[in-house]
């Protein structure tokens, strides 16, 4: 799964012209951008340490962790659809009092609007259906912030019991996001979600952070109240890759070993192999 958005960030900045010159929104509270800086912490330099006990909670967490991706990757692709849109948007320099309607998920995008020039605000009617409605389907509701050339990376804002219907399942998504698009400082696709995901009336909770480039997803997951992030590299056997304070593992669960690949961490590398 990729979600490529290089390209809006290089051609906002003549729409956003447009849109400011059509459609500037001066009557509402300006939002607030919120300070990301901690998630992204937690995900770039997780605190925990490997050890027999930490790599035996991950093996077991990690069992959760291959039972929540498909909501973690139906939360990417509802991302990757809205940013699409938004993307279409600025490449066809379209008209800001003008509603579209595109994508896998049939979400239908109301007029871009902007606040005091400084912010952009993209909504989203749920769906699909032919009679879409706000009430039945839920709202996506994002800001952008502005900057010199185009938008800044970082985008906010809520799933509103948002219904997202596939050929197969359906996913209704009711939370906080707070995402940035691939930039050189932040590769791949950050999301910070904290809410609820339902997949075919299966609601869970969850407080997620997470990566996703290319076909990887790296997500911090907390054990024994320490921090790591892993990526399941093959389900049959498990295997992983976590990252810790020492830098990257190798996990082959079934054999219970981890393997030191890199040592780029904070922390000094007391054992280059850890058995439970």
């Amino acid at each position: 799964m990729t979600i490529q958005l290089s390209h809006l960030l290089r051609t906002a900045f003549a729409y956003v012209i447009v849109v400011i010159s059509g459609c500037a929104d001066t009557s509402s509270p300006l939002p607030s951008p919120p300070d990301i800086a901690p998630s992204l912490d937690r995900f770039n330099a997780p605190a925990g340490q490997l050890t027999p006990a930490t790599a035996a909670a991950l093996g077991e967490d990690a069992l959760s962790l291959v039972d929540d991706l498909n909501y973690i990757v139906a939360l990417g692709v509802a991302l990757g659809d809205v940013f699409t849109e938004l993307e279409n948007s600025v490449d066809k320099d379209q008209d800001a009092n003008e509603t579209t309607e595109d994508g896998q998920f049939g979400l239908v995008q109301h007029p871009l609007t902007v606040q005091a020039g400084l912010f952009i605000r993209a909504r989203y009617i749920c769906g699909p259906s032919d009679d879409i409605s706000a009430d039945r389907h839920g709202l996506i509701d994002l800001y952008g912030q502005m900057v010199t050339g185009g938008f800044d990376p970082l985008f906010w804002g809520n799933f509103l019991g948002c219904l997202l219907a596939g050929e197969s399942d359906s996913t209704v998504f009711d939370g906080r996001v707070v995402t940035t698009i691939p930039s050189d400082a932040q590769p791949g696709t950050f999301i910070d979600y904290q809410g609820t995901i339902s997949k075919n009336q299966d609601t869970r909770e969850f407080d997620l952070q997470l990566n996703i480039e290319d076909d990887r997803i790296d997500v911090v997951r907390r054990v024994l109240n320490e921090d790591f992030v892993v990526r399941i590299v093959a389900d049959t056997p498990l295997q992983l890759s976590v990252v810790d304070c020492v830098g990257r593992w190798s996990c082959d669960m079934e054999t219970r070993r981890c393997g030191l690949e890199s040592a780029d961490g904070v922390c000094t590398p007391e054992l280059q192999e850890v058995t439970w």
